[in-house]
């Protein structure tokens, strides 16, 4: 008889083995039952309707109730002698006997309540997480973590550890980034001051209007009128590298090309052909303005612009543009600019 039923082919082994996988998807189902019974957590499971005698699946969803859109998803794959489990985060297939099952089930429940604070951190508070190494269904139980993601506060000023292990504790550990590193991130931002008609620049408005404390751990650096001559603003540009010596600086100056609801963003700057007279009716001969560069030609900004303009572009009007001008607010940028070339600075610049 022992023989015979080794015997896979026949039709007595076909039936033996239709009678494996009847009582091993039995026993399966009996441990999902138990454990929807006993667990915290919702399940549910659906069973394919396209099987075989030998094989058949189902697949499990594990959520807190009230949430069902967090939910920890698996696929189960009964044999004749085996339990397959596919997960997806990370993807993975594991092979267990029925009686480990309701081991990797409980095993689920953690996974599932650092999935769920995943979700709610980054969807309900808008936390962004930086990092995560969910181990679910390892089937090793230590005091080592089951889990640990790390996620940092919409404006960068604190982030949080949460740790999950195998014994079902939770911890949190929260970090004040300001506290421990200080002011890591100086912005500076030019206006102008009054030129010809305009006794009041409305670029030194925008820069005044700028909240001085719009993100946790930056410190922004105003100059809201630099006079508009090109000896003073040449001035300035060497003020703010030395005093300040900043990680982005940002200069606002007017186009009258664009219409009142646009924005354009200012790849680059000429190196020369400033022609047009400042306010003290002075001039930059072109020998003296940024000498080494092709004349005629622009030096660009590291600052990579058109993704500033992809990522804000469907909620504004904004535009990459080749022209600066040949003025003053295109000659301060033009002189940063050429500072960060020569330098190989890091900084970037944007005007």
């Amino acid at each position: 008889m022992e023989t015979t039923l080794g015997m896979g082919a026949t039709m007595l082994g076909k039936f033996v083995s239709a009678c494996r996988h009847y009582c091993l998807r039995e026993n399966v189902a009996t441990v999902l039952r138990e454990f929807a019974r006993l667990s915290p957590f919702c399940l549910t499971v659906q069973w394919n309707s396209f099987n075989s005698a030998f094989c058949t699946s189902a697949r499990l969803q594990i959520f807190y109730r009230g949430y069902e859109t967090y939910k920890v998803r698996i696929c189960v794959t009964v044999e004749t002698e085996k339990v397959h489990l596919h997960l997806a985060n990370p993807p993975r297939k594991i092979s267990l006997a029925v009686e480990q099952l309701h081991v990797f089930l409980y095993e689920q429940i953690m996974h599932a309540q650092l999935y769920f604070l995943q979700m709610i951190c980054q969807n309900l508070l808008g936390w962004q997480a930086l990092t995560c190494n969910s181990y679910a269904g390892q089937l090793a139980h230590s005091s080592d973590p089951y889990g640990v993601f790390l996620i940092v506060s919409p404006n960068a000023k604190y982030s949080v550890l949460f740790k999950v292990t195998d014994a079902g504790v939770v911890s949190c550990f929260v970090a004040d980034l300001v506290a421990c590193f200080g002011v890591d991130t100086k912005v500076v931002l030019t206006g102008f001051g009054p030129f010809k008609d305009f006794d009041v620049n409305p670029s030194s408005k925008l820069v005044e209007l700028f909240p001085s404390d719009f993100r946790s751990g930056c410190q922004v650096i105003k100059y809201m009128q630099v006079p508009v001559t090109y000896a003073d603003s040449e001035k300035v540009a060497k003020e703010i590298r030395i005093k300040h010596d900043p990680d982005l600086v940002i200069h606002l100056g007017l186009n009258n090309r664009l219409g009142c609801d646009e924005c354009a963003l200012e790849l680059g700057a000429y190196v020369d052909g400033y022609n047009s007279p400042d306010c003290n009716e002075e001039c930059i001969p072109d020998e003296v303005c940024l000498p080494g560069y092709k004349p005629g030609s622009q030096i660009e900004t590291k600052l990579d612009l058109k993704k500033v303009v992809d990522h804000l572009s469907p909620t504004s009007k904004l535009l990459l543009s080749h022209d600066p001008g040949s003025y003053i607010c295109s000659y301060i940028y033009a002189k940063f600019v050429d500072f960060n070339s020569v330098t190989n600075s890091q900084k970037v610049f944007g005007f």
